[in-house]
């Protein structure tokens, strides 16, 4: 299948896809989760978009396997260097597209450098925390922490951890940082749990101050059992400042985590529908 788009070269590390025959003068940005690279979340070729509106898909240090030995705060460095691009080549509007950890970058964006977006949409906003307590269950992941914890403090937070724990969770290489980051609640990746306190959830969504759209997936499968979809989004959604929280805001009904093949048929129209009228909105 051969994708039409431009490539660009923003620096040694970082390049933007731009899909289609390019012109639009509104941007939005997608940054993608654990493992994705370039058009490797199924849904971002297909989005239609409003007229004047183009794709980028951001790759950067983080793609492929590179995330474990990031963090938040290096993804923000590298999606800054793409909208000052962009704002280089006079776009107009520019709206960050987050998909699974790629929400962890957009929520972490605006509340960090957040001063030249439009707006920011949340795309299967699952905790990797809760996601990797499903996958080794409690008492192991607490066993693995404790070891990394010691690794960390025997070596620093930059070492890297034995494969006998990173293939327990997508297999990459990790930093103790970024193990603990993702496994402890309170992390610096911390911002989806579905355990937060109050007091976390107004430290970070009671701070947006740019339009913001939660599209949760309804059939996740990242996603444990006994979370209550519809009820964390309005939980959530009960933060944002109500001038910035879009009414687009809702649980993509029969979506799986990347709104893929296995997802009902209706739910890429749903998401692709919810997604142009926000952009329409901005």
């Amino acid at each position: 299948m051969v994708v039409k788009g431009q490539v660009h070269r923003i620096s040694s590390n970082v390049t933007a896809f731009e899909l289609g025959d390019g012109g639009g003068e509104n941007a939005l940005i997608f940054i993608g989760g654990l493992g994705d690279g370039l058009l490797t979340v199924p849904y971002v070729e297909r989005l239609t978009l409003p007229q004047g509106w183009c794709v980028y898909n951001l790759l950067f240090s983080s793609s492929y396997t590179g995330w474990g030995l990031g963090s938040l705060d290096r993804d923000v460095e590298e999606m800054a260097l793409l909208v000052q691009y962009l704002k280089s080549e006079k776009k107009g509007k520019i709206v960050l597209m987050g998909h699974s950890t790629g929400t962890q970058d957009c929520i972490h964006y605006l509340l960090t450098n957040g001063k030249d977006v439009d707006g920011v949409i949340l795309q299967a906003s699952v905790s990797d925390r809760e996601a990797m307590e499903m996958s080794m269950g409690h008492e192991e992941l607490g066993r693995i922490n404790e070891a990394i914890l010691k690794l960390q403090e025997a070596h620093g937070a930059e070492y890297i951890i034995p494969r006998e724990y990173s293939d327990k969770f997508f297999g990459a290489p990790m930093t103790c940082y970024r193990w603990l980051s993702m496994s402890l609640k309170g992390g610096d990746d911390d911002y989806f749990s579905s355990d937060l306190s109050d007091e976390q959830l107004r430290s970070t969504f009671g701070k947006v101050d740019k339009p913001l759209a939660f599209l949760y997936s309804g059939d996740d499968e990242f996603v444990p059992s006994t979370v209550d979809k519809q009820s964390l989004v309005e939980h959530w959604s009960s933060f944002v400042p109500s001038q910035y929280l879009s009414k687009e805001s809702k649980v993509v009904p029969g979506a799986t985590h990347n709104c893929g093949s296995k997802s009902k048929p209706e739910s890429f129209s749903v998401l692709n529908e919810s997604v142009s009228n926000f952009l329409s909105s901005i």
